[in-house]
C-alpha cells in the first residue's frame, strides 16, 4: 500500500465514523452491501474500450525535460531506464519500461506469441 492509497482509505473511514469504520474494517464488502433503492441500476466502467481493444503502448525515445529534470526519473528511456533501475532487456519489466525491443517484446508478453 503506497501514501496515496492510504490516505484515500484513511479518508474514506473518516467518512464513516468510529463505528463505520470499525465496521468496514472488520468487513470490508459490506461497503457494497446497499439495499436497493428506486427501479433503475447504475453500473460505471472505466476504460472499457481499453480493455475490449487493447493498445500497446510505445514509450518514445526521446522525452523532452526542464535541465533540472534531465537524466532523472520520469525523463529517463531506453537503456538508461533499464540501467536506473536494474532492470534486464528481454524481460517483462523491461517491455513495460522501455522502447528497447518493443515489438518482439510485445509479441511475446503482451500479445501472447
Amino acid at each position: 500500500m503506497n501514501r496515496r492509497e492510504l490516505l484515500q482509505l484513511l479518508s474514506a473511514l473518516a467518512v464513516l465514523g468510529p463505528r463505520g469504520a470499525a465496521k468496514a474494517l472488520e468487513n470490508p464488502q459490506s461497503l457494497y452491501d446497499l439495499p436497493p433503492y428506486g427501479d433503475a441500476t447504475l453500473l460505471y466502467f472505466s476504460d472499457l474500450h481499453g480493455q475490449a481493444f487493447p493498445h500497446y503502448f510505445m514509450e518514445p525515445p526521446n522525452l523532452i525535460a526542464p535541465k533540472p529534470l534531465m537524466g532523472r526519473p520520469g525523463y529517463l528511456t531506453g537503456e538508461a531506464v533499464l540501467r536506473y533501475y536494474g532492470v534486464e532487456r528481454g524481460t517483462p519489466l523491461a517491455y513495460l519500461l522501455s522502447y528497447l525491443d518493443f515489438v518482439e517484446l510485445a509479441r511475446a508478453w503482451a500479445i501472447g506469441g
